[in-house]
């Protein structure tokens, strides 16, 4: 038995507020109850707590299962089992107490047509675990939808749409009746309706008792409101059915030009004019904006840590956003690595190289070092020019000068006393007799012996 994660949610707007539990999952003659997530707001009263229409369940693949909620179903139900693989598959029966018209739509939004034009039919196409992913049809009869649900994307939603179902009891000749040409025709100009709109349903037939030869029909029609998309022409593309705007397949995008109804994913990427050679977000443009880099004839989106870049990937920024700073070519949000300092300017932040032999430092130049490169000659306090170890007021130099020395354990020297030109400690008392830190006076200064 391989599990999956199924997750069923509602996206109508009253989803946080309106209860659906508990939700029942029946398959083998077993039901799982779910339940939604923990109820959350701003304040402690019962009236004001929210709750999540979201639900999980694991279930086993290549089975039915018959899923039914407590409260009226919502408007727009999602069912996705997005981390299961392609080949994962479970087919799902939902039940409607009274059902308007049902439309599937999949995870681009494009709409998925029923596998039978009438829900009504005597014998009815219905999906099983072998049909292809996104097969769904609808029985009027039972009320149910059927659907085969697959893994690896965000899964099918269902949206009712509203119509109105009508039940009217007309007496013509069986000849009359049963020409389709004139009897959409005429309950269209009976009902104000437009002949496109109405959709015969179902039809009971009896011998009428007020005409001899006459049949009474019962006749269920269904009136469909106005698509969004009717009317619209997508050549490359297809219509939202939510919004009636074209949705345009891949390497095809709507030039900025177009004004109307006809030009919706008319042009092709890499067939701008020479005016505006380059592609962006599926626009021509004369030249990429700031966050886009230019590959072949695409404008394309730079690193999210980058303002400016030369090209994909983190690794290849030039310019950084907010207080990011660049190095090596990335943005990075801590301060700068030691060896570098943080420098604002035109280009941004940037960590810029210290000078050589400083290892840490607030900037370039004399009196910006905080800690100089490590060398072993450090321990003598003489170095050649090419090792400067020692750190004297933000400076790195190679030996100790005059009226200062290292104290043990530091790089960083520090002043002698005033009366001493040259020492090992803070002293001021002499190295010689008096076992001090001072090796030789400054000038102008005499010898006191205690």
């Amino acid at each position: 038995l391989l599990p999956a994660r199924l997750v069923v949610e509602s996206l109508d707007a009253d989803t946080e507020t309106r209860s659906l539990v508990p939700v029942a999952l029946a398959s083998g003659g077993y039901v799982q109850l779910m339940n939604g997530g923990q109820d959350h707001g701003w304040c402690f009263g019962y009236t004001c707590l929210k709750r999540l229409s979201t639900f999980h369940s694991t279930v086993v693949l290549d089975r039915q299962y018959d899923l039914a909620f407590s409260g009226t179903n919502p408007q727009n139900i999602r069912m996705m089992m997005a981390s299961a693989p392609r080949h994962a598959r479970i087919l799902i029966s939902l039940w409607y107490s009274n059902p308007n018209k049902l439309e599937v739509f999949d995870a681009r939004g494009q709409f998925v047509s029923d596998l039978n034009p009438t829900p009504y039919a005597n014998e009815l196409a219905l999906p099983d675990l072998n049909s292809e992913c996104n097969d769904n049809a609808f029985d009027g009869v039972n009320n149910k939808i059927y659907l085969l649900l697959c893994g690896g994307s965000l899964g099918l939603t269902i949206r009712t749409k509203p119509v109105i179902v009508l039940s009217i009891g007309i007496e013509v000749s069986v000849d009359e009746f049963f020409d389709p040409e004139y009897l959409i025709r005429n309950l269209a100009a009976l009902l104000l309706v437009p002949a496109g709109r109405l959709r015969t349903v179902d039809v009971v037939a009896q011998p009428s008792r007020r005409r001899l030869g006459g049949t009474e029909q019962q006749v269920k029609l269904q009136v469909e409101a106005p698509s969004p998309c009717e009317g619209v022409v997508c050549r490359n593309g297809f219509c939202d059915e939510t919004d009636g705007k074209c949705v345009c397949g891949d390497g095809w995008f709507t030039p900025d030009t177009c004004q109307g109804r006809g030009c919706e994913c008319s042009r092709q990427e890499g067939t701008c004019d020479a005016s505006t050679p380059l592609t962006q977000n599926g626009v021509c443009v004369a030249e990429c904006a700031a966050g886009f880099f230019l590959a072949g004839t695409t404008c394309a989106q730079c690193h999210s840590t980058c303002a400016e870049c030369s090209g994909a990937g983190a690794a290849a920024c030039t310019l950084c956003s907010g207080f990011r700073s660049l190095y090596n070519n990335m943005c990075i949000q801590d301060s700068c690595p030691d060896g570098t300092f943080t420098e604002s300017g035109a280009n941004g932040r940037q960590c810029v190289a210290c000078d050589e032999g400083v290892e840490r430092c607030t900037g370039r130049g004399s009196g910006n070092a905080l800690a100089c490169t490590y060398h072993v000659c450090a321990e003598t306090g003489k170095c050649t020019r090419r090792y400067r170890p020692l750190l004297l007021g933000g400076t790195c130099i190679s030996s100790v000068p005059v009226g200062y020395y290292k104290p043990e354990g530091s790089t960083q020297l520090a002043s002698c006393a005033e009366s001493c030109d040259k020492c090992s400690g803070p002293s001021a008392v002499l190295k010689f007799p008096s076992n001090g830190d001072c090796d030789v006076c400054a000038a102008g200064t005499r010898i006191d012996r205690l």
